[in-house]
């Protein structure tokens, strides 16, 4: 059976630095004004709308307050009601619009909420495709990413909506207690302090939620991780040859049980809260009612305004729990939105400052002398590390598993910043490929991505600036020995790859999907090609029209770098560089001709 228990230890730890985390850099004020602007742009006109719906109501329940005590008034002195048919149709009025308003706030709220969380989203997956490659090799980052993609999906809404109603609940709040100033002064201390436990309930409970899903937030992404296994297509088959899928969902199970454990903690905080607030409530309300009856008795009330002050109590206990509600969205909101805005804040690659005229040739790519480490790796996954590429020559590069072959590759496309030495562009040091050097550069991983879009959308990502270019993408298409592939589809290039989405989709072998992902790169015509095992997913005929096809592009003058251990992909290159296996390279890199 698979266990999940956490270390106490390490489970403060992590708490004590999510309370750090979310109580530096910002308070709630400076999250909230931040956030505000952000939220009119995305959905101006419904927050207006909510605001005035939420204003409208707070202003009714005051006045209705205000009108009550005038028709108790007039009944106890004898009036005829039917010469104040006004005031009664007053009272009416202020006691039915915030029904009306409700129903309207409860249409126009998931219309806020889906455009807010459109416009949220959006940022952050603007902010995570501009950051560096090297953020995603840190398991901190995917906790961070995680937060602040569930964040922006519900957290500005919801600010939203526990503003609104905070606005709402203490506007009818103070309209009560100005009515109460107005008739009963004496009573209206009495009345203000009942926001004390209210307040106390919210920032406590709220950080209680908060704290609990800082800590999860780990446990939670293994969890889905292990059930996305079990939904994933590609791991279908192994998972049923190898008869995991109990293990996997003992694994789950283990994940969640591990988190209920904790969520029984937090509930139980979250409810002793609760009930003492709801004590506090309760006596001073008892205190209210004892004074307001000791000044009954004593003459100092009448008994209209024991009537009003009557209805007073009954709106204002109603408020109070209005109040509460909307002050919990509020605070809790605005811890998980500061996790959203510091995700925004997270630096991009920064872009280098060297600017070049469009027609101006790139000539060359080298490393110097560069060392690189992965974080938490006690050792260079390159080190010392200088080589060249340059235009018209077609080079492979070639070494055992963990001789930093692919880190090279990454490190000569800018997608890696050296931690030492320098990367070259036509032989001037760089701290950043410039965006002009990065355009011209078609690059290749070994774990390339398998986009289900249709194949000829999946070429066109290769430069998805250009217009588009059908010639061009049939170009593509047959420099890498797909055309005959594409004409067996049934819609052929227009045909959709994946069956996720479509049914009639087309699902392409792993040696397909490689020459898709190898057509994207042509599709780029870049100056240099960065190629990191573009022949392991091929067959020996396929892989003989790549190698015709990198001898087409180095004729043409492009330069090429091929990560391989091909015999037949060596053995056509102008340059063979070896790097040593092993963690340490330094000593060990030389360069012989393939020819």
């Amino acid at each position: 059976m698979v266990t999940c228990t956490f270390d106490e230890a390490s489970r403060v730890d992590r708490l004590r630095g999510a309370r750090v985390t979310a109580r530096s850099g910002r308070g709630a004020i400076a999250t909230a004004l931040r956030t505000a602007p952000l939220i009119w742009r995305a959905a101006r006109a419904d927050v207006v709308v909510l605001l005035g719906l939420e204003l409208g109501s707070a202003v009714a329940v005051a006045a209705q307050v205000l009108w009550l005590n005038a028709l108790f008034g007039l009944v106890m002195s004898g009036a005829p009601l039917r010469a104040h048919g006004g005031l009664v149709v007053a009272v009416a009025a202020a006691t039915i619009l915030p029904a009306i308003a409700a129903v309207f706030r409860q249409e126009r709220t998931p219309i806020m909420a889906e455009r807010i969380s459109r416009f949220f989203a959006q940022r952050v997956l603007r902010v995570a495709s501009e950051l560096e490659l090297a953020d995603f090799d840190r398991p901190e980052f995917f906790d961070e990413l995680i937060r602040a993609s569930a964040g922006a999906r519900s957290r500005p809404s919801q600010l939203v909506q526990g503003a609104a109603q905070t606005v709402s609940a203490l506007v009818s709040f103070a309209g009560v207690l100005v009515a109460l100033a107005l008739i009963a002064p004496v009573v209206f201390a009495v009345f203000a302090v009942l926001l004390v436990p209210v307040v106390i309930l919210t920032v406590v409970n709220g950080r209680v939620s908060y704290d609990f899903s800082f800590l999860m937030t780990a446990t939670e992404r293994k969890a889905s991780y292990v059930s996305e296994l079990l939904f994933d297509r590609d791991a279908a088959a192994e998972i049923r040859s190898l008869r995991i899928g109990p293990q996997l969902v003992k694994r789950y199970l283990g994940l969640s049980e591990a988190r209920e454990r904790e969520l029984r903690g937090v509930v139980r905080r979250r409810t002793r809260n609760a009930m003492l607030c709801e004590v506090a409530s309760w006596l001073l309300l008892v205190g209210r009612g004892g004074v307001g009856w000791a000044l009954h008795t004593s003459g100092t009330f009448t008994l209209p305004v024991v009537g009003a002050a009557t209805a007073a109590l009954l709106q204002v206990r109603g408020r109070a729990g209005a109040l509460g509600f909307g002050m919990a969205q509020l605070h809790e909101a605005l811890l998980f939105q500061a996790d959203v805005l510091r995700f925004f804040d997270r630096p991009a690659v920064a872009p280098s400052a060297w600017v070049q005229p469009p027609e101006a040739p790139l000539r060359s790519l080298a490393l110097e002398d560069v060392s690189f480490a992965f974080a938490g790796m006690a050792h260079d996954a390159v080190h010392a590390l200088s080589l060249e590429l340059r235009r018209g020559e077609l080079v492979a590069l070639v070494g055992g598993n963990g001789s930093g072959k692919s880190t090279a590759a990454k490190l000569l496309a800018g997608l890696y910043a050296p931690a030492e030495g320098s990367l070259l562009v036509n032989g001037n040091p760089v701290d950043r490929l410039p965006d002009w050097a990065r355009k011209r550069i078609a690059f290749l991983p070994q774990s390339f991505a398998r986009f289900c879009f249709t194949a000829r959308e999946g070429i066109e990502l290769g430069r998805p600036e250009a217009a588009p270019d059908a010639p061009r993408v049939a170009d593509a298409a047959r420099a890498v020995g797909l055309s005959a592939v594409l004409a067996d589809w049934p819609a052929g290039i227009d045909s959709h790859l994946g069956r996720e989405f479509e049914r009639a989709g087309i699902e392409p072998s792993l040696g397909q999907w490689q020459r898709l992902a190898l057509a994207r790169a042509w599709f780029r015509h870049g100056d240099f090609f960065i190629l990191d095992e573009p022949t392991a997913a091929l067959d020996p005929e396929a892989e003989d029209a790549l190698v015709q096809a990198m001898l087409r592009l180095r004729a043409a003058g492009a330069g090429v770098l091929v990560v391989t251990h091909r015999t037949a992909t060596v053995d056509a290159a102008d340059r063979v560089i070896r790097l040593g296996a092993g963690a340490d390279i330094t000593p060990r890199l030389r360069l012989e001709n393939a020819r």
